[in-house]
């Protein structure tokens, strides 16, 4: 056996300085076998199963790293070597076609643990019933199955709560039969607060129930008169006068008989039948008082959002 003329394993113990270059690391019965550290690494690296396939990762540059790929929902071939071990993992879990799978698609997702049967994700939709069938459309892919109960609570319209059998039309549909209410056409929100949503599946934007509430810290209305006037309207009258008198004539609205030497004054009756005075509303208004009433903006943007950064998902294969 000839002498080693580079380092070996044997020396790594009492090793003080970095290693360079190759070493031996065996003989193959004729030649050193010598290798270098980095090939080593290489080697063995790829076989140790560090990251497990599908992890999925942020990464803080737009291109992914040796090993991974970026989660933008493209579509892999089934049968590539470079992929098998990815869709032994995932599957169809985020779409398919004839020979080929999706990766899931992150861009512009926020990630959301799965509910798993915790219930705080909660699935909500729409109903039509139509005599004692009651068609579902669900906001989110539902994880149910035909022949599944679904416990039903009622939003809005005349459906009726319940856990009836349903049976499955597709990943956001279902129908099940009413056992009350038989003969009525209703429509309706409702909420399945004892079913999880389909792992993998999105879910777009929504706002949950909520007030908004009128603040008002007390106010006055000022009747604003730049001056009036009042019409009066006659539409014709007359005079009376008392006593049964003869040779009698006005004077200053009084009526007068003369009687012997002097005039004797009666007066006349009011006549106030068919006269109307009519109120002056011209230009008198009530200005509304609107200080310190305060009402919550709903908002105008395109989606409800914390702030956040831009990062790139990345899945490793």
């Amino acid at each position: 056996m000839p002498t080693p003329s580079v380092e070996t394993f044997l020396d790594f113990t009492n090793k003080t300085t970095p290693l360079t270059g190759d070493f031996l690391v065996g003989y193959d019965g004729t030649a050193e076998i010598r290798t270098t550290i980095k090939s080593i690494i290489n080697t063995i690296l790829p076989q140790v199963n560090i990251v497990p396939t599908g992890t999925i990762i942020t990464f803080s540059s737009n291109t992914a790293p040796s090993g991974w790929l970026p989660c933008d929902g493209r579509l892999l071939s089934t049968t590539d070597s470079r992929y098998q071990a990815l869709y032994n993992v995932i599957k169809d879990t985020y779409g398919s076609t004839a020979g080929y799978f999706n990766l899931p698609d992150l861009r512009g997702y926020f990630v959301r643990g799965w509910d798993n049967s915790r219930y705080i994700d909660i699935i909500d939709g729409t109903y039509s019933q139509t005599n004692n069938i009651v068609s579902v459309t669900t906001s989110t892919s539902h994880n149910l199955q035909t022949g599944n109960t679904a416990s039903i609570q009622i939003i809005s319209g005349n459906g009726v709560n319940g856990t009836p059998s349903i049976t499955k039309t597709s990943e956001t549909t279902f129908t099940y039969t009413a056992t009350n209410n038989l003969t009525q056409t209703s429509t309706g929100a409702l909420r399945l607060p004892s079913t999880s949503r389909k792992f993998g599946t999105t879910q777009g934007d929504v706002i949950s129930n909520h007030t908004h509430t009128l603040t008002d810290p007390g106010h006055t209305h000022t009747i604003n008169d730049p001056g009036h006037t009042h019409t009066a309207v006659d539409s014709g009258h007359t005079h009376g006068f008392l006593g049964g008198f003869t040779s009698i004539y006005d004077r200053g609205g009084l009526v007068a008989q003369k009687n012997g030497s002097y005039p004797q004054y009666k007066t006349t009756d009011a006549a106030a039948a068919n006269i109307t005075v009519y109120g002056a509303l011209t230009k008198v208004y009530n200005s509304n008082a609107y200080t310190g009433v305060t009402n919550a903006s709903t908002g105008n943007a395109a989606e409800t959002r914390p702030k956040n950064i831009a990062l790139l998902y990345c899945i490793k294969t």
